[in-house]
């Protein structure tokens, strides 16, 4: 048998039996191996003993590779949404100067209107209904809009369901001139 065989073969069996690296070294010299087969034996041994380590891709990677993306998406989905300036008109048309997706609510006789700004397009509609608006005209209106497009922004167009509407249009405009409400 070669001798770096026969050294590879002594190491392997010692090693597993927990002797330490340096007291294999000295008690192979002693009987007689050469410094050279006893290196060379252990280098091989660790060449063959080192591997990449394995990347365990259990349950968590693809989960917090998923949490990222769910982060992402609702930092996108809320940069998307319009600032809500809740009955603040002034906070609207602030917003709106500055080219900024908004929205904002008026109380009008109990019901209440909304304002939408998105780009150049306003969008008007009655977002919640007075308990004593009849039920005729609830249904009538409900989810219906008006948009009013505009080069620039005018606070004339928040002055209620009529203001700025000769740039306007959609079917809660419609309805109003079919009712008269307005000629």
């Amino acid at each position: 048998m070669d001798e770096e065989k026969e050294v590879r073969k002594y190491i392997k069996k010692y090693l597993k039996k927990g002797y330490k690296k340096e007291e294999l070294k000295k008690t192979l010299t002693e009987f007689g191996y050469s410094k050279k087969s006893i290196n060379n034996s252990f280098k091989e041994k660790e060449k063959k003993e080192f591997k990449l380590p394995k990347i365990n891709f259990n349950w968590y990677v693809p989960a917090a590779i998923g949490v990222v993306i769910l982060i992402l998406i609702i930092v996108i989905f809320l940069m998307f949404l319009p600032k809500n300036c809740d009955y603040d008109k002034e906070c609207f048309i602030k917003q709106a100067i500055e080219g900024n997706k908004v929205s904002v609510k008026e109380d009008v006789v109990g019901s209440t209107l909304k304002y939408t700004l998105n780009g150049n397009t306003l969008t008007k509609e009655i977002s919640q209904f007075s308990d004593e608006e009849p039920e005729e005209v609830i249904v009538l209106l409900k989810g219906k809009k008006i948009r009013c497009e505009f080069e620039e922004f005018s606070e004339e167009l928040i002055d209620g369901v009529f203001g700025g509407i000769e740039q306007c249009e959609g079917e809660l405009l419609d309805i109003i001139y079919e009712l008269e409400i307005i000629s």
